[in-house]
């Protein structure tokens, strides 16, 4: 018998503990003990983070086949392992995902198990290694790669370079979502539920969605990959021409997203914006809304 993948069997209790459209408050004041997701956003979150632990079992603990089998040194090593990419804020949701995730496979599927009791949950990364912008020489060069590669992520480097995409909003997008005949294309929920619409303005952009809709279905991902993998391409490309500094700093689109974010502001500035709205246009573009100046200096670099 054809034993079945751990993310389905970790899956099976997700999707008997979804409850979107059940109003939380109200389930709340009923006194009902069982745990539930409420919203989509937390179900994505979840599902991304046992995607994540699935891939470190598959590639460190191999012999693993059952969800009953993983205990908390499975746990514990797949923390380790994650800070040294991830700051202790993005640990505790992780943390916050597997409990949950342990609460319902012993709710829904009856199963006996201990993920959670006495972790500890590393320190992580500081936040600050991310804080470096991909320099003009180094984008170049990641352009060429891309021009010349096969890859799946391609696309998806191809979408942040040319407007401004988080890695989330690339491995997302799908062909339909390239409004090439009215000039834009359409970021559909992304953080915080919100959408947006980017207009294409350069003949570069152009060139790129051109390719897109002669190339991806309407429905197919036009960068069919998880957002890891992305990444990694990233420093990969850049790494076979000794470039390791954004693997030492543990980041990839999101040094792209600052280089995007600067060009703009310029941009706008030279077309004789005043900074606040040269700021707010940028922001808008970078999902970000406007009137949130702090963000300025976070994605505004001058090195």
């Amino acid at each position: 018998m054809k034993v079945e993948k751990i993310f389905y069997q970790f899956y099976k209790a997700i999707a008997q503990c979804t409850a979107i459209g059940t109003d939380k408050h109200s389930y709340k004041k009923s006194n009902c003990p069982k745990t539930k997701i409420f919203s989509y956003e937390d179900r994505r979150n979840i599902i991304k983070v046992t995607s994540l632990l699935c891939d470190f079992l598959e590639e460190n603990y191999s012999e693993i086949i059952f969800i009953k089998d993983i205990n908390t040194k499975h746990i514990q090593d797949f923390f380790i392992e994650k800070a040294n990419y991830c700051t202790k804020g993005t640990l505790k949701n992780y943390y916050y995902c597997i409990r949950k995730l342990e609460k319902m496979i012993k709710q829904e599927l009856l199963l006996s198990i201990d993920y959670t009791s006495n972790i500890k949950v590393p320190n992580g990364t500081i936040a600050m290694l991310r804080d470096i912008k991909m320099n003009e020489g180094d984008l170049q060069i990641l352009l060429d790669e891309c021009n010349k590669s096969s890859s799946k992520a391609r696309s998806g480097i191809m979408l942040s370079i040319l407007f401004g995409l988080r890695v989330s909003e690339c491995c997302k997008m799908k062909g339909k979502d390239i409004k090439l005949d009215n000039d834009y294309i359409h970021v559909h929920e992304s953080k915080g539920k919100r959408c947006r619409d980017i207009r294409i303005e350069t003949e570069e952009q152009r060139k790129f969605c051109k390719y897109i809709k002669a190339t991806v279905s309407d429905e197919e991902r036009i960068c069919p990959l998880r957002e890891d993998s992305v990444n990694q391409e990233i420093r990969r490309m850049l790494l076979k021409h000794n470039i390791n500094r954004y693997k030492e700093r543990k980041t990839g689109i999101h040094s792209i997203r600052k280089a995007y974010a600067t060009e703009e502001y310029k941009k706008n500035l030279q077309q004789g914006m005043e900074e606040i709205a040269a700021w707010d246009t940028t922001a808008t573009k970078l999902g970000h809304g406007s009137g949130r100046k702090v963000l300025k200096n976070i994605y505004v670099k001058n090195n």
